[in-house]
């Protein structure tokens, strides 16, 4: 089962019940993003893809 806004229909306002849930949804699904943008962050933090000193950053690697 999806949630979706109410949308407004031409030429007929959302009631006021209507309006509630969409700013309502709306907190919501900006919750959920901003979770998913955080973990998002966690597994970047954690992958090798960006080494913090990499080979290729030196001209000269003394052995």
């Amino acid at each position: 089962n999806l949630f979706y806004p109410i949308y407004k229909e031409n030429n007929i306002e959302l009631n006021e019940e209507e309006k509630y849930f969409n700013k309502v949804f709306r907190k919501f699904r900006t919750t959920v993003e901003n979770q998913f943008c955080e973990l998002h962050n966690i597994f970047k933090q954690f992958s090798n893809n960006n080494s913090i000193i990499k080979t290729s950053d030196y001209k000269y690697i003394n052995l």
